[in-house]
């Protein structure tokens, strides 16, 4: 019974020490050159920073490479994605060349064209008497560990989210 005991105490030490072993492993990855609150969608120019001690490396493929907006819908109270089609582009310039963001280093992050229009169509046609359905967002991209061009796939994907903020349109 006492050997039970340690067998299953050690089980669990061992468990605590691989998962705090993997969560070593995930890169810090900070959103940096966000308000809280924008008055458009054009004026969201984030930054990702690597705080990690290795490189990231972002898709060359198009969009990939670019953040997603999402937003958050009051009525449903669920985070929605407006992109129907993800139209994905392999004709890309340099698309045997990586996107790395080094250890340390700062990246100016385009936001996905059909994600922020999808937005702001809706923002633009609200009624002046209806409430507004999405006025939080959140920015998601996809990164990998190593990697990733038109020919060469990541093993795995991960994604950085940004912090929520506010788009509420001009007032």
């Amino acid at each position: 019974m006492k050997s039970a005991k340690i067998f299953i105490a050690l089980t669990f030490l061992l468990a605590f020490a691989f998962q705090v072993s993997a969560q070593d492993k995930t890169p810090k990855i900070v959103w940096n050159n966000l308000q809280e609150k924008y008055t458009n969608f054009e004026d969201i120019k984030p930054i990702l920073e690597n705080q990690s001690d290795n490189s990231i490396y972002l898709a060359r493929i198009y969009p990939l490479w670019s953040a997603r907006l999402i937003g958050f819908n009051e009525q449903t109270q669920k985070w929605e994605n407006k992109i129907d089609v993800l139209r994905l582009c392999y004709t890309v310039e340099n698309a045997l060349s990586p996107i790395e963001i080094k250890s340390q280093e700062n990246k100016n992050i385009s936001i996905n064209w059909e994600s922020t229009s999808a937005f702001q169509e809706l923002l633009d046609n609200r009624s002046k008497s209806s409430e507004i359905i999405f006025k939080k967002y959140k920015l998601i991209l996809d990164y990998a560990l190593e990697p990733w061009t038109r020919e060469q796939k990541p093993k795995q994907i991960y994604k950085t989210i940004s912090p929520v903020f506010e788009v509420l349109g001009d007032k």
